[in-house]
């Protein structure tokens, strides 16, 4: 009985908790201990669902993402080898000309009244 006590005295004072995953120190990180967040590291939302608009659909965001060029997937913008090509300018690397791309997509997107709600 002693030793339950020692351990459970040790417990409390140490801060340690039970969590979805074990036990949970203050040194833990909080995605071990919350499941919420534990389930958000597994399973992300696509990017593009960080895109949203006021009354707008899903289909409406996908459309409106293949107009501004990124592609109506869900990990939009999306721009292939062959796109990078065809939209290279001279001098330009390929990296350049992918982030310019998506420079243009998301002004696009926001254009059309989209704001990107992810919180780092």
């Amino acid at each position: 009985m002693k030793t339950l006590l020692v351990l459970f005295t040790g417990a409390v004072l140490t801060a340690c908790t039970f969590g979805p995953n074990g036990i949970c120190g203050p040194q833990t990180p909080a995605a071990y201990c919350d499941k919420d967040a534990y389930q958000r590291l597994l399973h992300p939302k696509p990017y593009i669902e960080y895109w949203e608009k006021a009354e707008g659909s899903d289909s409406e965001r996908k459309r409106d993402s293949t107009e501004c060029g990124g592609g109506g997937s869900d990990y939009a913008p999306s721009f292939g080898t062959r796109k990078i090509q065809e939209a290279k300018r001279v001098g330009e690397t390929d990296d350049e000309t992918r982030m310019r791309l998506e420079a243009e997509w998301r002004n696009c997107m926001g254009m059309k009244g989209y704001r990107f709600t992810r919180s780092y």
